[in-house]
């Protein structure tokens, strides 16, 4: 019997991530248990065929929810990133503004002296 444990351990060691796709067919990633997977293999090829069709679609469904999830996580964490560093960059921008002096008088006096020209 540990050998079978051991066995049983070492399949699903590489698919390490704590979601329950790996609980949920620990033996070969197949069968919830040596049981059921010697009950499985005495079924007609057919039917056999069909359990494991579907067991391989519903953990491939699995994974793709998993790297949705990841994606969404990812794309949320980076528009985090943007906005703090675009809140950064305007109390900058806000400083910059504040400091920034008006030069209106340079101005009116160009303008004054071109209508005078005109005039």
């Amino acid at each position: 019997a540990p050998m079978d444990e051991s066995d049983s351990d070492a399949e699903p060691a590489p698919r390490v991530g704590g979601t329950d796709e790996d609980d949920k067919y620990p033996v070969d990633g197949k069968f919830t248990s040596e049981a059921e997977r010697a009950e499985i293999m005495a079924m007609r090829e057919v039917d056999r065929e069909r359990i494991l069709a579907e067991r391989m679609d519903e953990v491939e469904r699995q994974r793709q929810r998993r790297r949705l999830r990841q994606m969404i996580e990812e794309t949320e964490r980076r528009n985090v990133k943007k906005k703090r560093s675009a809140d950064t960059a305007e109390l900058e921008d806000g400083q910059r503004k504040a400091s920034r002096q008006r030069t209106g008088k340079g101005n009116e006096s160009a303008m004054d002296s071109l209508r005078r020209a005109r005039a």
